[in-house]
């Protein structure tokens, strides 16, 4: 099914949310999570499902397969949640540091692993493995 025109391409967006939803809900078991119960829970998962929507239109409007849409709207949600985790998660990190607490430096800001064992003198010759083509 192709969609066109921003309202069906929003609705397709959206509805990856609703659908990301439906299977929390049916995977909860017998008894429902209390915050499903939350008025909160559900005014953010409907800001969830409309940031979802906005994705799929900027991605375009028109001839949009609706599993792209849908596809979209899924992967939105995950998006915006990592990016706000990884920013509380950043300003805890420096309210830690102002305060004097030691904590583990970001990757960027972390020291090199030091020299490798086979570029030092008289060492024997590393053997290839996987690992250590991927070691920086």
């Amino acid at each position: 099914m192709e969609l066109n025109g921003v309202w069906q391409v929003f609705l397709g967006g959206a509805l990856g949310g609703v659908l990301v939803e439906l299977v929390k809900l049916g995977t909860s078991g017998d008894t429902i999570a209390a915050k499903y119960k939350r008025a909160e829970y559900w005014l953010l998962a409907l800001a969830l499902w409309v940031a979802g929507g906005i994705v799929a239109v900027i991605n375009g409007v028109d001839h949009v397969p609706l599993q792209r849409a849908v596809q979209l709207g899924i992967a939105a949600p995950a998006l915006v949640s990592g990016w706000a985790t990884a920013k509380s998660a950043k300003a805890q990190t420096r309210k830690l540091a102002a305060a004097g607490a030691k904590h583990a430096p970001y990757l960027g800001q972390a020291p090199g692993p030091g020299p490798i064992p086979s570029d030092t003198p008289n060492a024997a010759p590393r053997p290839l493995t996987i690992a250590g083509l991927l070691s920086f």
